[in-house]
């Protein structure tokens, strides 16, 4: 091969997919965001798991645990009131078997 030859087989294409992917989990962005008071996360599950699903401050400390339970498969929402939290940037952590996602959330007062 000599510079500036095309390369055989090559597709320059990049394929994302959904964020299930192999897992067959999806958590979706906390709403409403900001949360100035109670604030609801989606999730779903392609098979039932054990969840557990806690949210952390900006230094990656846990602050609160929003469950911690095996879940059937389908569309799960956890509502929580961002209004005991200190104002400020957190994230929330969802661990469902192998699956591991996170999402941040801005909490006003």
């Amino acid at each position: 091969m000599t510079i500036g030859e095309p390369v055989a087989d090559y597709d320059p294409t990049v394929s994302v997919g959904d964020r299930a992917g192999a897992t067959g989990v999806t958590l979706a962005q906390n709403h409403p965001n900001p949360a100035l008071g109670r604030s609801t996360i989606l999730f779903t599950l392609e098979r039932a798991a054990r969840v557990r699903l806690t949210m952390h401050d900006i230094a990656g400390r846990e602050v609160e645990v929003l469950t911690d339970a095996m879940q059937p498969a389908g569309a799960h929402e956890v509502s929580f009131d961002a209004a005991r939290l200190e104002p400020g940037v957190y994230y929330y952590l969802l661990v469902a078997g192998a699956h591991t996602e996170s999402r941040h959330i801005l909490v006003l007062h």
